[in-house]
């Protein structure tokens, strides 16, 4: 629903609406229930939205115990391949970082 609202909308939310800059530009919409804010009401409603929320969803945190967790009953194991620095001493690493560093979007 999120994807397809931007798609449709472009990015907008509380603090206003993205420009092509990717900026945001404040809104002149009144938000008056900042929770309820970007609810889509007709497919909160829809019914094969609803079963699929329920078949593959835990209730709500609030309706379970303290001693409760949401850890699945079988863990899978993933093996992540080892990785290989492609710089050969610390100075090259240590001059990449800098390089990073400079760059005016890195800070943001």
């Amino acid at each position: 629903m999120f994807f397809f609202g931007v798609l449709q909308e472009g990015l907008r939310g509380p603090e206003g609406v993205a420009n092509v800059a990717g900026t945001f530009v404040q809104s002149e919409e009144h938000i008056d229930n900042l929770q309820m804010y970007g609810v889509d009401w007709e497919d909160l409603a829809d019914p094969g939205i609803l079963r699929h929320h329920h078949e593959t969803n835990l209730p709500d945190v609030e309706m379970l115990g303290h001693h409760s967790s949401r850890q699945p009953v079988q863990l899978l194991l993933v093996e992540v391949p080892e990785f290989i620095c492609p710089f050969e001493t610390d100075e090259q690493l240590e001059a990449f970082v800098q390089g990073l560093v400079s760059i005016p979007e890195y800070g943001l």
